[in-house]
């Protein structure tokens, strides 16, 4: 093929693949959108951050999950083969009982609505006085997934309470933040 050098429109035409030397792309080609997004993510750089903040108090007296909607949180990865990092932080939960020795709750993950969860983990306290109990503390966890897809998912938090009177998420409303992100990295 030719090469054809156009001073008029400072253009080269007949370049193969791989012709030019490294360096050759510069920041006005970037700047027109030269390089697309899938070509700019490097492995392991962040492409896209998602968060839900919450200061809303949640109390449950259900053995079943429930569902603690006001940080459900949706993302939609850019790339199947994405790292989708989630990370809960309840702030603060509570766990009582009034008259017994034991309180025990639990707290999961879900990006499918609650058919299967990516983590669960309790909060208990015991009171070997027998004249109740309550712990407040920080609750959360981490889960690190390949995307799979492109498709769009939402994550869900739950809690359920196994033994005692209640348990709840920011007992003293808009005193403490509950958050869930999510980010989109790179592979």
């Amino acid at each position: 093929m030719t090469l054809t050098l156009n001073g008029n429109t400072n253009t080269i035409a007949g370049v193969a693949v791989g012709g030019l030397p490294d360096g050759i792309v510069d920041t006005d080609m970037i700047a027109a959108d030269a390089v697309t997004a899938p070509k700019a993510h490097i492995v392991g750089s962040v492409i896209q951050v998602v968060s839900t903040q919450s200061q809303a108090n949640h109390t449950s007296t259900s053995s079943s999950y429930e569902n603690y909607n006001e940080i459900n949180t949706a993302i939609t990865p850019t790339a199947s083969n994405s790292l989708l990092v989630a990370q809960l932080d309840l702030g603060c939960v509570r766990v009582y009982d009034n008259n017994s020795h034991s309180a025990f709750a639990w707290v999961s993950l879900s990006d499918d609505a609650g058919s299967s969860y990516l983590f669960e983990n309790y909060h208990w306290t015991y009171d070997y006085g027998g004249s109740g109990s309550r712990i407040d503390t920080r609750a959360g966890g981490t889960n690190v997934k390949t995307a799979g897809s492109t498709s769009a998912r939402t994550y869900y938090v739950y809690t359920k309470l196994a033994a005692g009177d209640a348990y709840e998420i920011n007992p003293a409303a808009n005193q403490n933040m509950a958050t869930l992100t999510i980010w989109e990295i790179a592979q």
